[in-house]
């Protein structure tokens, strides 16, 4: 039935992805031994949304739901699911979430970061229909070319490092926009021309002098390191607003990561340690569902003197008046990152509040 939950705005599209804590790593005995490499993975982002979707901010202006939702069938170029506001949730999702594909990071850069760079008002024309999918994974081969290259040259040899140096970064930064340049250049001396780079330069000025460059490239690789699920999810509920109770899912996150979050609406989460279960809902008394069936993950299979010390069911209430988020991420081998037991669930949290 059209706008019943969970919403999906983009269909499944296959994108070139670095994984993250990926379990070819988590399964090596020294981690830094494998190297990071780009592959074919399909992306899809589902929503779940109690509440309204009034307004969204981009660049300093707030745009209503209706506006947002032009803007979402542009930029991701495609046709609008349906009319409902939880649609364009799901749509903005599809824009942030892109940790691991430098081709949806350029487009998160060039459709929120670089509004009106040039004067190119995006809401306001269809120039941004000249941006094919194709061109996006043009211009991100070329920030996977240098990220392989700065791989191959350092002693460093994981994603997780890479994006903790300030001086990787930076490094990364300068070597993409070095290109960038050069191959704007040879375009201008009549060599092959790109049609990938032309279309960028309709937004993003090719000029040493100009900002737009650094901006871009800077807006490109943040997001590609810091975009995943929690922090696409703060970026959406800083800029957002209206009511919300949200759970996001994605494919690229599906084995081990949800987040959920409360901002003007009730949310409540209730772990089953017992059943290997959790429940979630706007409503405290939804959370019982299901609690009469038997389920096959239940904790006693695994007890130890360490984990599971105490079984018993929780309720978690997230604050939706000053607004948080939290994401349940459930590693395979999370000794890698946390402190926490294999089978256990670690919580973070994440304040919104104005």
């Amino acid at each position: 039935m059209d706008g019943t939950h969970p919403h999906r705005f983009s269909p499944r599209k296959v994108y070139n992805f670095y994984p993250f804590q990926s379990s070819e790593a988590l399964s090596s005995p020294d981690r830094s031994t494998v190297k990071p490499k780009s592959q074919l993975v399909g992306v899809e982002n589902y929503v779940t949304h109690n509440g309204d979707f009034e307004f969204y901010k981009v660049s300093g202006r707030y745009y209503d739901t209706g506006s947002i939702q032009k803007f979402l069938v542009k930029t991701l170029q495609v046709p609008l699911p349906s009319t409902v506001d939880s649609v364009a949730v799901a749509g903005m999702m599809d824009l942030l979430r892109v940790q691991g594909s430098f081709a949806l990071s350029a487009r998160y850069a060039i459709c929120v970061k670089m509004e009106n760079a040039k004067g190119v008002d995006i809401f306001e024309t269809d120039t941004i229909l000249l941006f094919k999918p194709e061109h996006y994974e043009t211009i991100g081969k070329l920030f996977e070319k240098q990220l392989d290259k700065l791989v191959e040259e350092s002693e460093t040899k994981t994603l997780e490092a890479i994006s903790s140096s300030p001086a990787f970064r930076s490094k990364l930064v300068f070597n993409v926009k070095e290109s960038l340049l050069s191959l704007s250049e040879g375009n201008n001396k009549g060599h092959r021309s790109s049609s990938a780079l032309s279309v960028l330069a309709e937004f993003v000025s090719l000029d040493v002098e100009d900002t737009d460059l650094s901006l871009f490239v800077n807006s490109t690789i943040d997001a590609f390191f810091d975009n995943d699920l929690l922090h696409s999810m703060r970026i959406f509920l800083e800029n957002a607003k209206g009511s919300f109770g949200i759970c996001v899912t994605s494919t690229l996150d599906a084995h081990r990561q949800v987040v959920f979050a409360a901002k003007g609406q009730t949310m409540s989460i209730a772990f089953y340690p017992r059943k290997g279960m959790v429940c979630y809902g706007s409503e405290q008394a939804a959370v019982k569902a299901g609690l009469n069936y038997n389920t096959p993950a239940g904790s006693s299979k695994f007890k130890t003197d360490r984990f599971c010390a105490d079984e018993d069911a929780v309720r978690l209430d997230l604050d939706d008046l000053g607004g948080e988020i939290v994401s349940i991420d459930a590693a395979q081998n999370p000794a890698e990152y946390f402190t926490y037991q294999p089978h256990s669930v670690l919580l973070l949290f994440v304040s919104v509040s104005d």
